[in-house]
């Protein structure tokens, strides 16, 4: 049978600028393994590396309103009917 297997690895950090703002920064890298009717390799993704970056803003500094934002760089998976 064909099979895809998918993997992923994820680390995040966050930094307290002042009391009421962070910052956030955070690496996704994703691998992804396609096997053919014979179990052999037939694609293998390795380079898929995904920076994110955030923002969080609390103008009362009481947890009472939030302003945020973020970015980052998604990867989707190829169907295995490839």
């Amino acid at each position: 049978t064909l099979s895809t297997t998918n993997y992923a690895f994820f680390v995040q950090d966050k930094w307290a600028i002042r009391s009421n703002f962070y910052l956030n920064f955070g690496m996704r890298w994703e691998l992804q393994d396609m096997r053919d009717l014979f179990g052999n390799q037939a694609l293998f993704i390795w380079d898929n590396i995904a920076p994110r970056v955030g923002f969080v803003y609390d103008s009362t500094d009481e947890g009472r309103s939030r302003l945020y934002g973020s970015y980052g760089w998604f990867f989707q998976t190829l169907p295995l009917q490839l």
